[in-house]
């Protein structure tokens, strides 16, 4: 029970002290700070975080012409099938590009992929983050660090996918365990088929099981 619950939980006090007090550069404002949540932070473990997340960005972006989505510890995204980009999402994955990150458009997601270091990769998410402008923001992460807590804490509402095997209380485990860092969260369990995460990393349509999570928390 215990590397699992520590897969999801802070990995220390001073971590989630940082993630709440702290913000990176470029990293957006709380909700508290605005009237619509436009940023979300995902917790999944890696064989899902990556449909896991688009399904979110597909949730939160649908009236946008663009989402950026971040993804850490999800493998290598660009080998995924993926539809092919709008206008929009095409220039922020070149502006992306250009910065140094590797991006990549997916009808209207952008995703990119994140240093495999927490450092780093907290750091790379800020300057994508900046890049973003107005653009909706989801961050994906497939285990917590100090580091990451920082931008996760930056978010408007995270997001946290359990497997179905998982013990019955990990959830409200989970939820204790980020509980200051951001004003909402929601918890998804299941597990998609191929196809649906195929679809959901290609940018075409959320897993049927994220949308009420990403509903529950945006509500």
């Amino acid at each position: 029970m215990t590397p699992l619950r520590d897969y999801f939980l802070a990995p220390a006090a001073a971590g989630c002290a940082a993630g709440r007090e702290d913000r990176p550069p470029g990293g957006r404002p709380r909700r508290r700070e605005r009237a619509a949540i436009r940023s979300l932070g995902v917790i999944a473990g890696m064989r899902d975080l990556a449909s896991v997340a688009c399904s979110a960005g597909l949730m939160l972006g649908a009236r946008a012409p663009a989402v950026l989505v971040g993804l850490h510890g999800a493998g290598d995204p660009s080998q995924a099938p993926r539809a092919p980009g709008r206008v929009a999402a095409v220039r922020l994955a070149a502006s992306l590009d250009a910065r140094g990150l590797q991006a990549g458009a997916r009808g209207r997601v952008v995703v990119v992929a994140l240093p495999g270091d927490a450092r780093e990769a907290a750091v790379a998410w800020s300057r994508a983050d900046g890049a973003a402008s107005d653009v909706p923001t989801v961050l994906g992460v497939s285990m917590r660090h100090d580091e990451l807590d920082v931008p996760l804490a930056a978010q408007d509402a995270i997001v946290i996918a359990l497997s179905p095997s998982a013990p019955a209380n990990l959830a409200a485990l989970a939820l204790a365990g980020i509980e200051g860092l951001v004003p909402a969260a929601s918890v998804v369990s299941g597990r998609a088929g191929p196809v649906a995460r195929t679809l959901a990393v290609a940018g075409v349509w959320p897993v049927r099981s994220v949308r009420s999570a990403v509903e529950g928390a945006l509500g």
